[in-house]
């Protein structure tokens, strides 16, 4: 018994010892001091709970990715490559004299140029994306390259799988990359071998690659990009899986919006492709680097990929940045609203210099957690003058922004903290009246379709569900 006490003992001097260790590590790192000290208190008084949640949950960057594409330039054997993408990008660099200030910004943060001679076109559900994306993949005939955040071992899945397969067949290279978690429960063995077995490649990009990294969890890849031969790409929010089709009994309707594109954007798109894919296997292959014009088409695009590899918050940025450019509408859509408090503060200062703000937000929820967390935002944005619409015929997956005529963007980030910091995501911005006439249209369906709430949808609750908001926004920051 002595042995077991002094065992004991020296367990518990050791997690105490981890505990205080990591809650220097927190006061070094935390992003604001209210967090330095939640996470210093608990991890020195509660050390064998929060070091493990600490160190899973805690990190907010993701140096693994950013020190791979330091220290091993983008496969070596292709960096010449790259750098001719780069510059027949910039051929195709648009003239900004007109609109420095907002394209000067989105082009910092993607360290690419706006380009000219593009051809955008919206995608309005699962249907009409699926029908572009498998003809899309008919007519491939060098490579397919494919990134998406979920796949699923189900009947649109199984379609996707019988489309790659038969491109493979025909002697097209086909490469597959899809998120380790996103897939967890979604993608089997059995999918995957299939694809194996037809001479696709098949990758998961995890997080956790890497000695430090093993405790990595908490970010995700959240891109959905299909690149064919270099020539045309389909970005935007839905994901491979029966739901995104509106086959589900439980939500009905399946909302959602993604883009088919042509023209300089593909390379800039592909280019995110291959980091993600030198990330997850330290090769890249072969690929038409070569920018090419759109026929009979001049719209601006550029392809923002934000995530934690970046030594700049780029993911809040990217909104702050939309949201203060809006002089007269600011429309958006997200499943989920659980935004940052700055970005909270300039919604509601766009709103009150006279910007129509308009949040168009799920009535049903695809996770109770969100769905409660989101309660917490409504009596933020009283009496700001912000109107808050819930889409009650299914429900909307879509992530977009449409800012004055100007702009918009289609993507994947959602109006939270895991969009703006964990996540590795993608937004397409399109600079074009005629890209922006057509996001207005859908929108306004979208609008017809909703109901307008207010900070009484919170108020008129009770006590144990607004507990539950409360319980809920705690998690705010890994959500």
């Amino acid at each position: 018994m002595e042995h077991i006490g002094w065992a004991l003992a020296l367990i518990l001097s050791l997690l105490h010892t981890l505990g205080l260790l990591s809650a220097i590590h927190a006061v070094l790192n935390a992003r604001t001091s209210s967090g330095a000290i939640a996470w210093s208190i608990s991890l020195v008084t509660f050390p064998y709970l929060t070091v493990p949640i600490y160190w899973v949950l805690g990190r907010q960057k993701f140096y693994g990715y950013v020190k791979l594409l330091r220290t091993h330039t983008l496969a070596h054997n292709r960096t010449r490559e790259m750098e001719d993408c780069l510059a027949s990008l910039e051929s195709f660099a648009t003239d900004n004299s007109t609109d420095a200030a907002t394209t000067r910004v989105f082009e910092r943060l993607a360290h690419m140029p706006f380009t000219s001679a593009n051809e955008v076109k919206l995608l309005i559900d699962g249907k009409e994306t699926f029908e572009a994306m498998f003809k899309a993949c008919q007519e491939a005939t060098d490579y397919i390259l494919v990134l998406f955040y979920i796949i699923g071992d189900d009947e649109i899945g199984n379609e996707f799988k019988r489309h790659l397969k038969e491109r493979a067949d025909a002697g097209v290279r086909v490469y597959v990359l899809y998120d380790e978690l996103g897939c967890l429960t979604f993608l089997s063995q059995q999918y995957i071998d299939d694809l194996k077995q037809a001479g696709i490649e098949v990758h998961p990009f995890y997080t956790t690659r890497g000695g430090f990294n093993k405790l990595q969890y908490n970010f995700r890849n959240h891109r959905k990009i299909v690149v064919v031969d270099g020539q045309q790409a389909l970005v935007g929010g839905v994901n491979v899986h029966d739901d995104s089709c509106g086959l589900s009994n439980f939500y009905g309707n399946w909302r959602d919006t993604h883009t088919i594109c042509r023209g300089p954007v593909v390379q800039n798109i592909q280019l995110i492709w291959a980091q993600d894919y030198y990330w997850a296997t330290a090769s890249l292959p072969e690929l038409n680097w070569t920018a090419t014009a759109a026929p009979n088409s001049d719209q601006k695009a550029l392809y923002v990929a934000t995530g934690p590899a970046s030594n700049l918050p780029n993911g809040v940025l990217f909104f702050l940045h939309c949201i203060q450019q809006a002089k007269e509408r600011l429309w958006l859509a997200s499943p989920y609203f659980i935004p940052d408090p700055s970005v909270v503060d300039a919604l509601i200062l766009a709103s009150l210099r006279g910007v129509d703000v308009r949040i168009i937000l799920p009535q049903r929820y695809d996770m109770l957690i969100m769905y409660l967390a989101g309660f917490s935002s409504l009596p933020e944005v009283e009496h700001s003058g912000i109107r808050l619409f819930r889409y009650h015929t299914g429900y909307p997956h879509q992530k977009c922004m449409l800012v004055d005529d100007r702009f918009g963007w289609v993507g994947t980030s959602n109006i939270d903290n895991r969009s703006m910091r964990l996540n590795f995501e993608g937004n397409l911005v399109v600079h074009d009246p005629k890209f922006c006439k057509d996001m207005e249209e859908m929108l306004l369906r979208d609008l017809s379709n909703s109901y307008e709430v207010g900070p009484e949808d919170y108020y008129s609750r009770g006590y144990l569900f607004k507990l539950g908001v409360k319980l809920a926004r705690l998690f705010g920051p890994v959500l």
